[in-house]
């Protein structure tokens, strides 16, 4: 992390416009191996089968080649006091680079019951910044008032996966999804039209003149009638099923930042603030 101080300097000139002016950047790598400790060996626990008989049972497939994470972070920025120190600015900006990403990844057929395993494989990138802006529009002896917000955005996007597009569960069957190109987590699911109001309306939603329908786990059809969700047949089967999800939000932020207001009356100080974050969409379980 290097930094400096325009304004200490001889050739900077002196004024009342710009009292402290100090620009920084920096570069560091860093690693993260947050999974179990036993993630890279194979492992057995002892079971007890029927009659008390003893066993060992095979309850996780090892990887001896598996390293951390590893990240890549720039930062620059800048923080200025202007006006005789009533005005204070500052600007930030970061590009974080991760990649060997942990990730577990599947196996082409399953081993002892046991389907995925701990690997790298991935890539993910993040950017972002934030901007500040305070004042002190009241500096006397015994009143001080100082007021301020600030503005941040930042996007990731995974840039590789090991295995392609992957889902896992949130208060739902497979309801986030991490896929090449996208950011991370978004949600998955249906898109919905509203509510069927007659048996009719559920039955012109269906093909070839049949209801849309869906199946349980057995293969049993069930007809959405009135009343029921009209669920989006994306593929146009006249079936709802796994096929007709596809992204209905975006956990991440337009814009975050917060509102402050800071009131100091000789020993005695009051400190207001809000954060705010625009533009995320929520989950409903």
């Amino acid at each position: 992390q290097l930094g400096w101080v325009l304004t200490n300097e001889k050739w900077f000139p002196k004024s009342r416009l710009i009292n402290y002016l100090h620009v920084n950047a920096g570069y560091d790598i860093s690693g993260n191996d947050n999974i179990s400790n036993y993630a890279a060996r194979t492992s057995f626990t002892a079971v007890k089968y029927r009659n008390n008989a003893m066993g060992a049972q095979l309850t996780n497939i090892g990887n001896d080649k598996i390293q951390w994470e590893k990240t890549q972070k720039l930062n620059l920025g800048l923080q200025a006091f202007l006006l005789d120190n009533r005005v204070g600015v500052s600007f930030d900006y970061f590009l974080h680079k991760t990649d060997n990403l942990l990730t577990l990844k599947t196996f082409d057929n399953p081993v002892g019951g046991i389907n995925r395993y701990w690997s790298n494989g991935g890539k993910l990138e993040n950017s972002g910044f934030e901007v500040s802006v305070s004042g002190k529009p009241v500096v006397l002896k015994d009143w001080r008032v100082e007021v301020g917000a600030s503005v941040g955005h930042y996007k990731n996007k995974v840039k590789a996966l090991p295995d392609g597009d992957y889902t896992s569960s949130v208060y739902g069957d497979n309801n986030i999804l991490t896929s090449v190109g996208n950011p991370v987590a978004l949600f998955y699911g249906y898109k919905t039209e509203g509510i069927f109001s007659t048996d009719a309306q559920a039955k012109a939603a269906g093909k070839d003149g049949n209801y849309l329908y869906m199946e349980n786990s057995a293969g049993t059809k069930f007809n959405f009638q009135a009343g029921d969700v009209h669920f989006t047949d994306l593929n146009n089967d006249g079936k709802i099923d796994e096929k007709d999800k596809t992204v209905i939000g975006d956990p991440n932020p337009d814009i975050y930042g917060n509102i402050f207001a800071t009131v100091n009356y000789k020993n005695l100080t009051l400190n207001v603030g809000f954060n705010y974050s625009v533009g995320n969409d929520v989950y409903n379980s």
